[in-house]
């Protein structure tokens, strides 16, 4: 464990120091990794992905939910078979994200345990079918009043079964049938059990695991024999921080005349020595995932960039320029073209992803198309308006001087014309990008080259006046120059001064304490730093017992200290 040294962060009782959600509250923070339904033993096993607090409880059942029942209110049903409902006490301890845990014999009398924490049943044995089953994860005040649907799987085909639960195949439940991912032996009917086997060590962040896992492209499954899949594979997922997640590029610029081209923003900082690869072949789900041709008339091709040596900044336009020619050039590091990527003007698909290669992505990062989305993005995690753009009947803004004189409905060029300085964050940019309203698209005519203007974030300075006025609170505009800090401000704590929360949440985009300053922080009131903590070894930092300092930045967060560092897997630092 790493601890704060060479700086005075001075702790009443306990700090609660957190990076993410650590409560297991949101959508995303557990995902469903394997299921056995043959013979005795039934279980499932699930993933961390996020740090889940000591004594949080989730439910468990293989009821149906029907949105109909209960006056309208929705309620669980039985399904079939002998339904139940399981309580997950996590345990007196954190579990840290990347953590496996297999949930064994819940259709058994006895002996049905939870591999951490413990469980109980209510309702009868959870005896899971081997067909059509399904399974949900959720959060209630009680376990027939659910408040939030985590995830769930089903080993069929999903009608109706996800009705008003908030959940969708393919982005936060798994559809698990036969056809998908890798088939273990003879299969008659459906999976009796299946895991997931995809990546578990080399994505940038544990959400992104999320939206990998709920692909079944990346799970196999098998007829007979399921008891070897629980425990399902012991080995915890883990990040490698040198590695892009979604939301890290977008497209600003594609251009299917002449000589091809596309360019992207790099919405994060790129470390050096990164590969992307970018495809226009399309993705089929089925037979396990594979890329396939899109049009026989157009040839498709895989295109591999290497960042270069130097880490790109965040804000940075990478330009990609004669693409479907034998003169290809990347603006910012180094490019090779297996094939010919010669994009069409009407209806082209273009995806940008990680993988161990071409063939095997691990994770779809963001995509395009310039025409309707049908079945394109089934088994990419990609969604429409958010991580992918959509590009298709008019939904867009048309450049004066079109060419042909109107609105185009599947444009041969577009180009993002929305702003690039006014938002607090860059990864606030990576929706806007991807709403078609905030691009033009034209037929005829040239938008390359595009902008290189580089995307900002709109930060403003704010300084704390010194003890000048009558009190110390940060939540009072009068000490500070340019009022209270927001998400976007930088917000100086000057020589000297001391600055106290007594209550609420308080937030910056920065905080810069400057030499012989004190933040303190009272029990009940928090901060939240969304960028970077800076501060002088002489500086004081104070949080009473019940009071919170959250860094949603990364392990520089604490900067110009080199002996001040922290864990970004340890919550309870001493």
């Amino acid at each position: 464990m790493k601890k704060f040294t060479n700086k005075k962060f001075l702790f009443f009782i306990t700090l609660t120091l957190v990076f993410f959600n650590s409560n297991a509250q949101s959508k995303g923070d557990i995902a469903i990794v394997g299921y056995n339904t043959d013979g005795t033993g039934d279980g499932f096993s699930i993933v961390a992905l996020a740090d889940i607090a000591a004594n949080s409880t989730i439910y468990f059942t293989d009821s149906n939910w029907d949105e109909t029942a209960n006056a309208g209110a929705g309620a669980f049903v039985e399904s079939g078979g002998e339904d139940s409902f399981l309580t997950w006490g996590t345990g007196a301890s954190i579990i840290t994200a990347g953590t496996i845990v297999t949930f064994t014999n819940v259709s058994e009398g006895s002996g049905f345990t939870a591999s951490t924490g413990t469980l109980s049943r209510d309702g009868g044995n959870m005896n899971l079918l081997n067909a059509g089953e399904t399974v949900f994860a959720y959060l209630g005040s009680h376990r027939d009043t659910p408040t939030l649907f985590l995830t769930g799987f089903k080993n069929g085909a999903v009608g109706t079964d996800l009705t008003d639960t908030g959940l969708t195949v393919g982005i936060d439940f798994i559809e698990v049938q036969v056809g998908f991912g890798t088939a273990s032996g003879t299969i008659s009917g459906q999976y009796d059990a299946g895991q997931y086997n995809g990546e578990r060590a080399n994505l940038g962040s544990f959400s992104d695991y999320f939206a990998t896992i709920n692909q079944p492209s990346n799970w196999e499954g098998t007829d007979g024999g399921g008891g070897s899949y629980l425990p399902s594979s012991p080995t915890n997922f883990t990040i490698n921080t040198n590695t892009p997640s979604k939301g890290d590029i977008a497209f600003v610029g594609f251009d299917t005349d002449a000589a091809d081209s596309f360019a992207i923003a790099a919405l994060a900082d790129i470390p050096a020595n990164t590969t992307i690869y970018f495809t226009d072949y399309d993705w089929d789900e089925t037979n396990s995932g594979a890329f396939t041709v899109s049009a026989p008339s157009a040839p498709d091709a895989f295109l591999t960039w290497n960042s270069g040596n130097n880490v790109i900044i965040a804000g940075t336009i990478i330009h990609f320029t004669g693409i479907d020619t034998g003169t290809s050039d990347v603006s910012i590091g180094s490019i090779t073209i297996d094939g010919t990527m010669n994009l069409i003007n009407d209806g082209e698909t273009v995806f940008a992803y990680l993988g161990s290669n071409k063939n095997t992505p691990s994770l779809f990062l963001t995509g395009y198309k310039n025409g309707d989305v049908t079945t394109e993005l089934a088994g990419t995690g990609l969604t429409i308006g958010t991580d992918f753009l959509r590009m298709n009947n008019n939904d867009f803004g048309v450049m004066p001087g079109n060419g042909d004189g109107s609105a185009t409905p599947h444009p041969d060029q577009g180009r993002y014309n929305g702003s690039r300085a006014n938002q607090g964050s860059y990864s606030n940019y990576f929706s806007i990008i991807n709403t078609a309203s905030n691009w033009d698209g034209r037929d005829n005519g040239n938008f390359t080259p595009f902008s290189s203007s580089a995307f900002s974030i709109g930060t403003s300075n704010t300084t704390f006046n010194g003890n000048t006025n009558v009190d110390n609170d940060w939540n009072n505009a009068a000490n500070w120059s340019e009022g209270v800090p927001t998400s976007s401000s930088i917000a100086f704590i000057t020589n000297g001064a001391t600055v106290s929360i007594s209550s609420g949440e308080a937030i910056a985009a920065n905080v810069d304490l400057l030499s012989n300053s004190t933040l303190s922080i009272a029990s009940g009131a928090g901060l939240t730093v969304t960028g970077v903590l800076k501060s002088t070894a002489d500086d004081d930092v104070l949080i009473e017992s019940g009071g919170s300092l959250i860094l949603l930045g990364n392990e520089t967060a604490l900067v110009n200290n080199a002996k001040a560092s922290l864990d970004l897997a340890t919550t309870n630092l001493v």
